[in-house]
């Protein structure tokens, strides 16, 4: 029950958030090469704006850029901020035979990447940004279209806190019933908000900008309410879910009916593990949800778990061993551990361990929980 308020205080934050995007970015991978065309990135909406945004000017003059390099070269703002480094977007933002715009989801995209910078160049840089990007990158008719969408979005944004989950909520300390309350509370919010952006965009602009992710906010909240009724059984509330995973877009539905495959999977694979072996059993489960190549690279996966678990299960208990002799000094107990780490693992290895070695000293010290 813990986890599941938890999960719903998660999305509370998500409603006061407003839209569900949220910026991708791997400080480890390869530099990617940054376009600024193509498919759906999605990127953060949780700024509230308090203040009144300023005009964008019609004096702008086009940029020509197909680089992101190209365009900080260009751009009378210069670099991108530290913060949107190594982020890779790819929109899909264009105009049609006439020169007017074409309604993206990844409008709101560009929007949201340009604004999330607002902290460390100022609101009327960002905003500036935008104007200049989308100027450079549409026909005239086409990115003042664009910009009149940007002026109506950054009016519904700066009403979002009314549109909150209520500050003041009483609990009555019964976990069932304060999750219900909560998951009351995240869809009233959520209602309004979907509401706001209609009024603010208009129903066409706003189904485009936030009808896919409306849908996935309800669904979720659907399943929170759906797992907290203690009425149902499993087998109504399979049903319900099934028939609230129909409402979502197709490419969402599909991942989501797969991630449910995946983790029932699992479940039973576990429950075959505790019984003892099974692994035929299991990998022709596998086979059939994931195929025959999967399977067979998730035996090698399990192979090498297990090898790795027997490695540090042999390594603990050398290590225990040394810490019980009482005749050697501290320093002589961690000088013999290091020699048995170094001799067990290598480098890359070590590092590993040293972590799962501290966290298992702390739940030592911590003892069980209850």
């Amino acid at each position: 029950m813990r986890k599941k308020l938890v999960w719903v205080g998660a999305l509370s934050c998500l409603v006061v958030g407003g839209a569900v995007w949220f910026l991708t970015a791997d400080s480890h991978a390869t530099p990617v090469q940054k376009t600024p065309q193509g498919a759906n990135t999605p990127a953060s909406a949780n700024a509230i704006w308090t203040q009144q945004p300023l005009a964008p000017s019609s004096t702008v003059q086009p940029l020509r850029f197909t680089t992101w390099e190209e365009y900080e070269v260009r751009s009378k703002y210069g670099r991108l901020p530290g913060s949107l480094t190594g982020i890779n977007v790819n929109w899909n933002i264009a105009a049609n035979a006439d020169g007017k715009l074409v309604l993206s989801a990844d409008l709101a995209a560009l929007f949201e990447f340009f604004l999330s910078t607002h902290t460390e160049e100022g609101l009327a840089t960002s905003l500036g940004r935008i104007e200049e990007y989308l100027r450079g990158l549409l026909p005239d008719t086409a990115a003042t279209e664009a910009l009149d969408i940007l002026q109506a979005y950054l009016e519904y944004k700066k009403g979002l806190t009314r549109y909150a989950t209520p500050k003041d909520r009483v609990f009555t300390g019964d976990p069932k019933t304060d999750l219900i309350t909560t998951i009351a509370d995240v869809k009233n919010a959520l209602t309004q908000r979907i509401q706001a952006r209609r009024a603010y965009l208009g129903t066409e602009v706003a189904d485009v900008l936030f009808k896919d992710d409306e849908a996935y906010d309800l669904y979720t909240i659907r399943r929170l309410e759906i797992d907290a009724n203690a009425s149902l059984s499993s087998v109504d509330k399979e049903a319900l879910l099934t028939q609230a995973e129909q409402q979502l877009p197709t490419a969402t539905r599909t991942q989501i009916q797969q991630e449910r495959k995946t983790a029932a999977l699992n479940q039973r694979i576990e429950a075959l593990r505790a019984q003892g072996g099974h692994e035929e059993t299991i990998h022709n489960l596998r086979t059939e949800l994931y195929g025959a190549q999967e399977a067979n690279r998730l035996a090698v996966v399990d192979s090498e778990q297990a090898a790795w678990m027997l490695r540090l299960q042999k390594f603990r208990e050398a290590k225990d061993s040394v810490l019980r002799q009482t005749a050697l000094t501290a320093e002589a107990k961690a000088w013999s551990i290091k020699e048995i780490e170094r001799a067990s693992f290598n480098p890359e290895e070590r590092m590993e361990v040293e972590i799962l070695e501290s966290v298992r000293a702390q739940n030592a010290k911590s003892g069980p929980q209850g």
